[in-house]
């Protein structure tokens, strides 16, 4: 809307258009902090289940669906992996799930290769 008003309108005073399109344009960023905001609370909501109630054979599980996922993803955008960006790519695996055993974090960034 804020964008469209830019350059339409025309028949409305420039400084109402302008004032609208302001208080729009601090809606857009309110609505786009609480979407972060949400975000934040769902990501830390699952960290902390995993680290209490993810077993190891779950976690394996997690992990190897969203290697498998990513690996979907640079396929469409024609990705490879060199084997040193597999090596920080584990390292973000075992960040992202807690418990999950190193060798099986190398294991599933392989499948990215």
């Amino acid at each position: 809307m804020r964008q469209g008003m830019k350059d339409s309108f025309h028949h409305v005073d420039e400084s109402l258009r302008t004032a609208l399109r302001a208080d729009i344009q601090a809606t857009e960023i309110d609505s786009e902090h609480l979407e972060q905001l949400i975000l934040c609370n769902a990501i830390s909501r699952e960290a902390g289940g995993q680290k209490a109630g993810a077993g190891a054979l779950e976690m394996d599980q997690r992990a190897k669906a969203a290697a498998k996922n990513f690996d979907t993803y640079l396929d469409a955008r024609a990705i490879a992996f060199e084997t040193a960006t597999a090596n920080d790519y584990a390292d973000i695996l075992l960040q992202a799930f807690p418990g999950l055993a190193s060798e099986n974090a190398l294991k599933f960034s392989k499948i990215l290769l």
